[in-house]
């Protein structure tokens, strides 16, 4: 094409995406040149009037248990290398630390590695380089102190980034190493002693989540009551933890579509619809039974492409799906039922509902998903 006419639009700008993504939205795109803030959106109709709330819940005691158990071990780990005299003389023996000036150029490139070698030393109760402390701009006496985020630094330099000039003490290196793999604090050529992976994880999907969202919904439920549309959205749909039987005794252990389903389920809040809407798996209520055969007249669909079955371990509950190219037709078939209220609470997946969804009478959305980004939440 000869210089076309690039039109760039979206609902949600990715202002949080790394500094380098963003450059590329700008080379393809050009510079944003004009935004509808959201107020004027709220003003119009286009956007409904919202506000934004965090549920705090707190670790299951088992999963406190994993996190204390790593805390321990980090500070543990972290008073044993201060104290750790054969690994104070290797750091004090680096070339930077022996002769800065002729060091200047790499010094000045990586200040806070630099920095995380006089910290230790000086917390480590050894000298400190006067002409380093120079170089730096920093006076011992205002050296902080070696917390775990300058071991951090320091460990990474150590083991990995400056690994050549530490040689010498391959042993004791190698040994470090070995001790930070056993706490968990070893990921990816990362020293992870503040908040590794596993412990990030187990607070994002932790257990007691399921609770809190009985919580808001049993609070909403309270205040709305018949005007209730709750949509909760999860990452995953979990199917495999459907109960076999109505008597299963099952303590769910991740959290997805069918977990908070089940629990909402059990928790028999007075007044709830339930409904689960996802690619693979919907399910709507007993009492939608007639309701469901309209909507599908409506739609025009023939009768033989809809498949409604008992849930098998519920007699209260439908599972609803379609044959062949009818899978289309599945949010919009659901969505009706929500927005006629046949559904007053809907779980579902984040990917599935999460952009370009239409429900306008949703009044209140929990946030289930692991994914915490801005752009998701204006999705």
């Amino acid at each position: 094409m000869d210089s076309p006419s690039v039109v760039a639009l979206t609902a949600t700008p990715p202002y949080d995406v790394h500094p380098i993504e963003w450059s590329r939205y700008e080379q393809l795109c050009g510079q944003v040149d004009t935004e509808i803030p959201v107020p004027d959106l709220v003003k119009r109709g286009d956007l409904c009037p919202h506000q934004d709330c965090v549920y705090f819940s707190a670790p299951s005691v088992e999963e406190t248990l994993r996190l204390t158990e790593f805390r321990n071990n980090a500070a543990k780990f972290h008073a044993e290398l201060l104290a750790n005299s054969e690994f104070a003389a290797v750091v004090a023996g680096h070339p930077w630390l022996q002769s800065p000036d002729e060091h200047l150029e790499d010094i000045l490139s990586d200040p806070a590695y630099a920095s995380s070698l006089v910290i230790y030393l000086n917390s480590s109760g050894q000298e400190v380089p006067a002409r380093l402390l120079g170089v730096l701009g920093i006076s011992r006496k205002r050296l902080p102190v070696a917390n775990l985020e300058w071991v951090e630094i320091l460990l990474i330099g150590v083991l990995y980034s400056d690994s050549e000039q530490y040689e010498s003490a391959r042993p004791l290196m190698q040994a470090l190493g070995r001790r930070l793999r056993e706490i968990g604090a070893l990921e990816r050529r990362r020293v992870l002693l503040r908040k590794p992976t596993a412990s990030s994880r187990l607070l994002t999907a932790s257990i007691n989540k399921l609770q809190s969202i009985v919580e808001v919904v049993r609070l909403e439920t309270e205040g709305l009551g018949e005007e209730l549309r709750l949509v909760v959205l999860a990452d995953f749909i979990r199917k495999s933890e459907l109960p076999q039987s109505q008597n299963d005794r099952y303590n769910f252990q991740q959290l997805g579509v069918v977990p908070i389903f089940e629990t909402l389920r059990r928790a028999q809040i007075h007044g709830v619809r339930l409904g689960i809407l996802s690619g693979s798996f919907v399910v709507v209520p007993k009492s939608a039974a007639n309701a469901v055969e309209v909507a599908a007249r409506s739609a025009e669909l023939d009768k033989e492409l809809l498949v409604v079955e008992e849930l098998r371990y519920c007699e209260e509950f439908l599972n609803v799906s379609f044959q062949r190219t009818a899978n289309q037709y599945l949010v919009r078939f659901v969505t009706r039922l929500f927005i006629e209220g046949e559904i007053t609470v809907l779980v579902g997946t984040t990917s599935l509902l999460g952009e370009g969804w239409d429900a306008p009478s949703i009044n209140c959305l929990i946030l289930a998903s692991s994914v915490s980004s801005y752009m998701l939440s204006n999705q």
